[in-house]
């Protein structure tokens, strides 16, 4: 059996329109969608949330995403998102409440738990090395503590039958690299697949960033139907890594905007830190084959790290920011 998975982006952050991936679910060409919510300004803004209301601290669109995606649910689409922000089992109500109302049965729901862990932070007295403190010199203003996870809890759940799997804070990459491994049957700690998985993961996780959003500066790089940017997706087989859109939808999907994504916020080429693998992408090719359609690979892998990110959120009193924005 020739395995192969179809893959689109759903959502970067936490305010992304949901329209343009509604439009991709809809189009019947991906088995799975991904949805990347957080950033560290998110999920502390997700934490204040829920300091005010514990039955809140979830991303804030879950009713507009089980209206848009019910659709795509019963029609057997997979889901995997970090909706949950600060609070996980806030959202898996919401997804259930929102299956219901739209008359969506039989989808098997998995919540993960475990990102949180300001108890081993406090317990262990961990070095807050922005602050020049420990957490305990500081424990009554440290509020918040979450580790990026990886793919292995997506794994056990989509192996468990799941179609709808939400935690707190996965990992950016990790919610594409989960799916990719398990329809394409690669181990966990194949680290060179796990490189592979990661550089597609890497290269749809900021959705339409891929497309244009990040590549633009006119008049020097121009694309058309900007205001309109379609959502990336992925078609992964042993044989090639494709990467590409909706036909008819703005930006593009090419050398130029591939490689300005392949780029960002990866700190090391060589070395790129995921709880998955440690990447390496200084030999990656991209190869365009056809109208917003390339294809990619010579990423390969090593051994993850020994630990996790962890985000930790300190309560510093109040900051006054004025912005002005101009197009």
């Amino acid at each position: 059996m020739t395995r192969s998975i179809s893959i689109g982006s759903g959502s970067a952050y936490a305010a992304d329109r949901l329209d343009w991936a509604q439009e991709l679910a809809d189009s019947g060409l991906v088995d799975y969608m991904g949805f990347d919510c957080l950033a560290e300004r998110t999920m502390a803004l997700a934490q204040i949330r829920r300091l005010g209301d514990e039955t809140t601290g979830q991303d804030e669109r879950m009713a507009e995403v089980m209206d848009r995606f019910a659709g795509y649910l019963r029609r057997g689409g997979k889901m995997i998102g970090n909706f949950g922000a600060a609070n996980p089992a806030a959202a898996a109500d919401d997804v259930v409440r929102g299956l219901k109302a739209n008359g969506v049965s039989g989808v098997r729901i998995g919540v993960i738990h475990g990102d949180d862990v300001l108890d081993h932070v406090l317990d262990q007295d961990l070095e807050l090395p922005e602050m020049g403190v420990t957490a305990q010199a500081i424990s009554a203003q440290v509020v918040s503590a979450n580790a990026y996870i990886g793919a292995d809890p997506i794994v056990d759940l989509l192996h468990e039958g799941a179609q709808f799997v939400l935690g707190g804070r996965i990992a950016d990459p990790s919610l594409y690299v989960a799916p990719i491994a398990y329809e394409m049957g690669w181990a966990l700690d194949d680290w060179d697949k796990m490189g592979v998985a990661t550089l597609v993961a890497h290269l749809l996780e900021c959705g339409t960033h891929a497309t244009g959003g990040n590549y633009v500066d006119p008049p020097y790089r121009v694309l058309d139907d900007i205001v309109r940017l379609g959502f990336p997706m992925a078609e992964v087989s042993e044989d090639e890594l494709v990467i590409t859109k909706l036909e008819g939808t703005g930006g593009a999907v090419d050398i130029g905007t591939m490689k300005t994504q392949l780029a960002y916020e990866i700190h090391d080429p060589a070395a790129y830190l995921t709880p998955d693998s440690t990447a390496d992408f200084t030999n990656v090719w991209i190869e365009e084959i056809g109208p917003d359609r390339v294809r990619v690979g010579g990423a390969t892998g090593r051994p993850r790290p020994d630990t996790l990110k962890v985000l930790v959120g300190v309560d510093q009193g109040w900051k006054v920011v004025t912005e002005i924005s101009y197009g």
